[in-house]
């Protein structure tokens, strides 16, 4: 598809609800403040946005009653200069930076929790104990006496929705943080409005949309979701989770022990808020109330544009959570209003309550204990290669991981690592458009060699040669992504071969991916290719002309020693065939004449370096003199830097180099390094072969490469 096709296409796409089988660049899941900060950040990009509830927002949830917005998830306003965008009309509210704390059946107020529990007053051996925990971070709260626990506690929870004592000491100094109550006169629904306004995200944006499967299946990620009665499935390249750990856990496969584990260390605590809007009521100068004796956590105190109207907003936290989470909303919003009644907060006789709203939340937030911290320590984002975690654990922040501002944080975070993902994506597809060689086409009858074209040509296999040299990850990603069934072609639509699967499998081995799928990728080698008769390799089954069938000594050297890499316990027997049946096909001159390529050098530094993992020490003696016997004056191999390079690779593999070798092999670094030019070296031929048609005659191709072939035989001779 062309530029401008795409562009209509992401247009269309933009413009209707998902179809099954639709593929997106990226799709986030989740439509809390950071699904909606990663949309943002990855707006050019058309993200998919898969919301389960109605609304946008997650835990930031603004409602409106009788003209009185209010907020019962996040309460305090979001840092509208954190944000890469103005936000209009963003009238805010500030109360008063005084906490209280109710006790005793007593309200302590002051500037800070200091004050607070100096006017509830603790005794000496309390106030050595709260100074030794204020100034030491490794003193944990558990070692608290009863009473200033239960204080600091309830302060602790302002924010942290779990116990203190189950926090990392780093985090429990928290509890002595005071908070400005800021808030929007419209709530902070004015921030996720005026985000979904900037992504434009339109049909994009699925609420309602009950994702149930993610599934990461190397080239892409499948996505399975219900939206109303129907299921859809979709795929992307790279998806952004911003759901809560324990929800994510149960939604991505496949996941490794390691992220797995992690995912199971976080523990979440819920929260209750009830909302009450009251007029005529006497409040007391301070912005939010602890009550550690109280059924509740924290009560905040907000006022309204209406005149004599306020918001108080009350929460249960964790355990208190716990205690009334089955309770119906009508006896947890009565208990709230006993508590209310109990504290000196206004005169209630006076007072109307003109509404009452009730908000649960399963996942306040994640409540980081040792094992949380200890399995989230250093990790990257990524849950698979192109699945990436958001949401507040995604934040690099050292304190307080709750809140909008936390979760736009790791929102941006996930949406610069799905980035570089797109931007390695674009670079390895371009490796599919590159083909390294020129092949050259004649017609081969009784006659004479007839010229029919030239064409381009390998596009896979022999990328392999130069992923061994340069390690390039978006080289290493192509390659992985063009396997069939764990094994590769010359190029697209070839049909995979031993020969090629080879080349391959030792660039992925110099990049040391993962030990069992190379391990999987040799045994598909062996099942498809190994001739157990012959201890042998075979380039294909049948083929295309006579000379291709049987035992190949290239693909056998070269297989034989990649084994021996891979796991040479479970490859054994073969690794000792392979070994027998290249030492049986040395020429007389001591070197060994492959099948496919026109260098005789190749074939021999594989079948020297399969048998210098064996012995076979008379083989490699008299292949060691014919190599050195060949060298010319100049240095070189043949004018070639490929059999040059190739020569000075089996060289490598003599146990004791002498001084002879290691003179020739000066020479021979000394050739190379003079023929190389600005952009490398100057391709060569690299493969020939031919095919029988049906009428006898022959089709035959020889092919040079570009430059990019040669380059790396000439880079990895003189690098090792």
């Amino acid at each position: 598809m062309n530029a401008s096709w795409q562009q209509l296409d992401n247009l269309v796409r933009g413009a209707r609800p998902p179809r099954d089988g639709d593929s997106y660049d990226v799709i986030i899941v989740g439509a809390g403040m950071a699904g909606l900060a990663t949309a943002y950040e990855l707006r050019a990009q058309k993200p998919l946005v898969l919301e389960r509830e109605p609304r946008v927002g997650g835990r930031v949830f603004t409602r409106t009653q009788q003209g009185i917005s209010y907020d019962v998830g996040a309460v305090f306003a979001f840092d509208t200069d954190a944000l890469p965008f103005p936000i209009q009309s963003a009238e805010i509210f500030v109360e008063s930076s005084r906490v209280a704390l109710y006790a005793d059946g007593k309200l302590f107020a002051g500037a800070d929790v200091l004050e607070c529990c100096a006017r509830l007053g603790f005794d000496a051996a309390e106030w050595s104990a709260l100074a030794q925990f204020a100034a030491n971070q490794n003193f944990d709260a558990a070692q608290l006496p009863p009473r200033v626990y239960e204080m600091l506690n309830a302060f602790f929870q302002v924010i942290y929705p779990g116990e203190l004592r189950d926090y990392v000491p780093r985090i429990q100094r928290d509890a002595f943080h005071t908070f400005v109550g800021q808030h929007f006169t419209r709530g902070n629904q004015i921030v996720t409005t005026e985000l979904e306004r900037l992504c434009n995200l339109g049909a994009r944006l699925r609420l309602g949309a009950l994702v149930e499967q993610i599934v990461d299946e190397g080239e892409h990620v499948r996505v399975s979701f219900r939206e109303a009665d129907a299921s859809r499935t979709v795929t992307a390249r790279s998806i952004i989770v911003t759901t809560p750990a324990p929800i994510t856990r149960n939604l991505v496969a496949p996941l490794d022990a390691e992220t797995a584990g992690a995912l199971d260390a976080v523990r979440y605590a819920p929260g209750i808020v009830v909302a009450f809007c009251v007029r005529g009521a006497e409040l007391p100068d301070v912005g939010c109330v602890v009550t550690p004796n109280a059924p509740t956590s924290t009560i905040f105190i907000q006022h309204t544009l209406q005149p004599d109207t306020s918001m108080l907003l009350v929460y249960y936290a964790g355990d208190k959570a716990h205690r009334v989470w089955d309770d119906e909303d009508a006896a947890i919003a009565r208990c709230a209003c006993e508590a209310l009644q109990t504290l000196p907060l206004t005169n209630w006789n006076r007072a109307e309550i003109l509404f009452t709203d009730v908000q649960r939340w399963n996942y306040v937030g994640p409540v980081l204990d040792a094992a949380a911290t200890r399995a989230w320590r250093d990790r990257g984002l990524s849950l698979t290669p192109r699945i990436i975690l958001g949401g507040e654990l995604a934040s690099d922040s050292q304190s307080l991981p709750y809140g909008m501002r936390a979760a736009w944080d790791g929102g941006r975070r996930a949406a610069v690592e799905v980035s570089r993902i797109l931007a390695h994506d674009s670079r390895a597809k371009r490796f599919g458009l590159q083909y390294l060689v020129d092949a050259t086409i004649y017609h081969f009858t009784d006659d004479q060699p007839r010229y029919i074209e030239r064409t381009n040509e390998g596009n896979i296999a022999f990328y392999g040669l130069i992923l061994q040299q340069t390690r390039d990850e978006a080289l290493k990603a192509y390659l992985l992504d063009a396997a069939r069934d764990g094994l590769w072609e010359y190029q697209n639509g070839f049909g995979v071969t031993a020969e090629d699967s080879a080349l391959v499998l030792e660039g992925l081995l110099e990049c040391r991916i993962d030990r069992e799928r190379l391990r999987q990728s040799a045994a598909q080698l062996v099942n498809q290719f190994y001739n157990r008769e012959v201890g042998a390799f075979e380039t294909v089954h049948g083929g295309r002309a006579r000379y291709w069938r049987g035992p190949s000594v290239d693909a056998t050297a070269h297989i034989g020693y990649l084994l021996h890499c891979i796991d040479p316990e479970q490859f054994a027997r073969e690794i000792r065939g392979c070994a027998a049946f290249t030492a049986s096909q040395q020429s007389a001159d001591g070197l060994w004449q492959g099948r496919w390529f026109p260098s005789r050098m190749i074939t021999t530094f594989y079948a020297m370096r399969l048998l210098a993992l064996l012995g076979y020490e008379d083989e490699r003696q008299r292949a060691q003199d014919a190599i050195l016997k060949t060298q010319q004056r100049q240095g070189s191999w043949e004018d070639s830097v490929v059999e040059t390079s190739a020569a000075l690779l089996a060289l490598q593999q003599s146990t004791v180099p002498t001084r002879n070798i290691l003179a020739a092999m000066e020479r021979g670094r000394a050739w190379l390094v003079s023929k190389k030019e600005n952009a490398g070296w100057r391709g060569e031929p690299v493969l020939y072969y031919w095919y029988e048609m049906e009428d006898g005659t022959r089709v035959f191709y020889h092919c040079s490469d570009k430059g990019q072939v040669t380059s790396a035989w000439a880079m990895l001779a003189l690098r090792r």
